[in-house]
C-alpha cells in the first residue's frame, strides 16, 4: 500500500469511528486531535522500508531497521504496538489532558497494520514469530458475496412471512 491510500483508509476509518457513535463524548476540538494524532503516526510503521515516504526522510534508521530487522516485521507487530502505546500515552499526558490525541496515535497505527493485511506479502504481527498474516482479497470478496447472498435469503424469508401474515389477516393478497 502507498502513502495515499493508507492516509485515505486513517481518515475513512476515524470518519466512520466519529459518525456511529465511538467517542460521543468528544468536542469539535477533541476530533481535530483525534485526526491529527491519525495523521502523525499513519506511516509510522513503513520506518522499516527506505522508499517509503517517512523511511524516505530518515534513510540512516530506515535502512538500519530494513538491514537488521527487514520490512513488515518489528514495525509492523503487536509488540511494536504495546511499546508505542505506553509512549504516546506518555507525551501526550505532558502536553495535554485530553488522550484524543493519544487515541488518535494508536487508531493511525493499527490502520496501517490493518491495511496492509490485505497485501499479498501480509504482515507479522505476532514478530518475533516468524509467521505471516494476510486477507487475499479473493477470499475476502468470497466471503462477502456469501453474506450478502445469505442476507437476501433472510430477506426473502422474511417477505415471505410478511405475505402469509398479510394473507391470514386479509384473507386475500389484494
Amino acid at each position: 500500500m502507498n502513502f495515499n491510500e493508507h492516509l485515505i483508509f486513517l481518515i475513512s476509518s476515524i470518519f466512520f469511528i466519529k459518525n456511529y457513535g465511538f467517542f460521543k463524548y468528544l468536542s469539535k476540538e477533541e476530533w481535530v486531535y483525534l485526526y491529527i494524532g491519525g495523521i502523525l503516526t499513519f506511516s509510522l510503521p513503513d520506518i522499516d522500508h527506505p522508499n517509503s515516504f517517512i523511511g524516505s526522510k530518515i534513510k540512516f534508521i530506515s535502512k538500519l531497521i530494513n538491514k537488521k530487522i527487514g520490512h513488515r516485521k518489528f514495525t509492523h507487530s503487536l509488540l511494536i504496538l504495546i511499546i508505542l502505546n505506553y509512549y504516546f500515552k506518555k507525551i501526550v499526558n505532558l502536553y495535554f489532558t485530553s488522550n484524543s490525541l493519544y487515541y488518535g496515535m494508536i487508531i493511525g497505527y493499527i490502520t496501517h497494520i490493518i491495511l496492509d493485511l490485505f497485501t499479498p506479502m501480509g504482515v507479522e504481527i505476532l514478530w518475533p514469530l516468524n509467521f505471516k498474516f494476510k486477507i487475499s482479497i479473493y477470499y475476502f470478496i468470497k466471503i462477502i458475496k456469501y453474506i450478502i447472498i445469505m442476507l437476501l435469503y433472510l430477506l426473502l424469508i422474511f417477505l415471505i412471512l410478511k405475505l402469509n401474515v398479510y394473507y391470514i389477516r386479509n384473507r386475500s393478497w389484494i
